[in-house]
């Protein structure tokens, strides 16, 4: 546009890249602060209950496009999942706490409590715990996880390990294995209404007579010496039947499985996830009945399972919100870009103010010119002049060229330098003229002298 100042384009420039600055950071903030935060939850054995659970716990996280999404991977049992939290393999881990807790892992939240029973047939002659020496133990399940229940227990009661022979089965072969005479007892563990444990009742049931349930008197002792362990009770009449299965409450054992999240994981992102597991429950109700059962572990400070600073703030109420965990990072951001702002809006006034300070002192030395050319009294202080006027006058047009004088200032130049010439020019007119008038008086004081 004719007649623009450039310095004011310029000034629009640097606001608008400014502005646009601005905006990028803000949208980049935006998508860094709120994009879905992946994490990997290392559970097993394949198939199990618990694999089974985490996979539609996160099938339910990204449906729901949730600001946690789960990635699985499938271990061959908690021990194994305990290993990879450890090993960085993984950032949760579903883990049993009488096999393997991990060194860097602290409780998110008790995914599920199971219970030990053991079970006896009605004509095996065992009513307690220090009957099953001499006889054969089935043991539902991973052999090698709940031996070491067993393991426990025969340890509490002092009967040695070969005095007892083990036998593996699985769910689907108690049956069989009871009508093969196999085995005279059975421990199994799980939840008191799940699948495992009914269906071991039943399949222990022989001509309609229930199986007897051998209480595990020392529950309390046992789990003081060895805390992995609960003292807990199945209670009277939890299978149901007539008369009820059990008769009575039998005291036993349990342990839990954990939700743990690897403790160098952000304590915000552990929160939010564990609001989101709580949340889901309702939802996934239909398909897991106990997923309703799913608790909050201890917040206690003194807790034998220590939990992680993240899900106990959402335990307890002081789980922040989006502002509150990024208050600090927005005061920051708003603080570097209104000094960024400040910095370009006080470098375009400096600069501008510059131009303006020397337009300035310029327009000064050609007025001083103007004032120097009427009081020049040689042809030499003339030159002089009218040599500082090109270097002015040179130095102008190159700021022209660089669009760092307006229209406005390089007409006020041309008039100056106009009128520093004009002074010029009349003076030196003047100073020529100047010896005739000089030279008649002097001759008008000979002709004067010889008259």
């Amino acid at each position: 546009m004719i007649g623009a100042d450039p310095n004011l384009s310029r000034r629009v420039w640097l606001i608008g890249i400014a502005g646009v600055l601005a905006f990028a950071a803000v949208v980049a903030s935006t998508y860094l602060l709120t994009r879905p935060m992946p994490l990997r939850i290392a559970v097993g054995p394949p198939g199990g209950a618990d694999a089974r659970l985490v996979a539609a716990i996160a099938a339910q996280l990204g449906r729901d496009r949730d600001s946690i999404r789960l990635r699985v991977i499938q271990k061959s049992g908690p021990a194994d999942a305990a290993k990879a939290l450890d090993a960085g393999e993984a950032s949760l881990a579903v883990v049993r706490r009488d096999l393997a807790m991990p060194a860097n892992g602290q409780a998110v939240a008790i995914l599920r409590r199971n219970v030990v029973a053991v079970l006896a047939l009605p004509n095996s002659g065992v009513e307690k715990v220090s009957d099953l020496a001499g006889h054969s133990i089935g043991v539902v399940g991973s052999a090698a996880q709940d031996q070491k229940v067993l393991g426990a227990i025969l340890a509490q009661y002092e009967i040695p390990s070969d005095r007892v022979r083990i036998v593996p089965v699985e769910l689907n072969e108690i049956a069989d294995a009871v009508r093969d005479k196999k085995f005279e007892a059975l421990l199994v563990a799980g939840a008191v209404t799940g699948r495992s444990m009914s269906g071991a009742v039943a399949a222990m049931t022989v001509d309609g007579q229930p199986p007897k349930f051998v209480p595990i008197s020392e529950s309390e002792a046992l789990s003081q010496r060895l805390p992995v362990y609960e003292s807990t009770e199945i209670v009277a009449g939890a299978f149901g039947g007539v008369p009820p299965r059990p008769a009575t409450n039998i005291e036993t054992i349990g342990y839990s499985h954990y939700i743990v999240a690897r403790s160098s994981l952000e304590d915000n992102t552990v929160a939010e996830f564990t609001r989101l597991l709580f949340g889901m429950r309702q939802s996934l109700a239909p398909e897991f009945p106990n997923i309703g059962r799913i608790e909050a572990p201890s917040t206690d400070k003194d807790a034998e399972v220590a939990v992680h600073p993240g899900a106990a703030a959402y335990f307890d109420g002081t789980q922040k919100n989006f502002f509150e965990r990024y208050s600090d990072v927005l005061y920051i951001g708003v603080m570097l870009l209104s000094i960024v702002g400040s910095a370009l809006a006080g470098f375009a006034g400096y600069a501008h103010g510059g131009n303006r300070a020397y337009q300035k002192s310029l327009l000064s030395q050609l007025l001083e010119m103007v004032k120097a050319a009427h009081r020049a009294e040689t042809d030499q202080m003339l030159d002089e002049l009218e040599a500082k006027a090109d270097e002015i006058l040179g130095s102008t047009l190159e700021r022209a060229a660089e669009n760092r004088i307006s229209q406005t200032g390089l007409a006020a130049f041309t008039l100056a330098i106009e009128q520093a010439r004009q002074a010029i020019a009349e003076r030196r007119a003047t100073l020529r003229a100047q010896p005739a008038q000089v030279e008649s008086p002097g001759l008008w004081l000979r002709s004067s002298s010889l008259s």
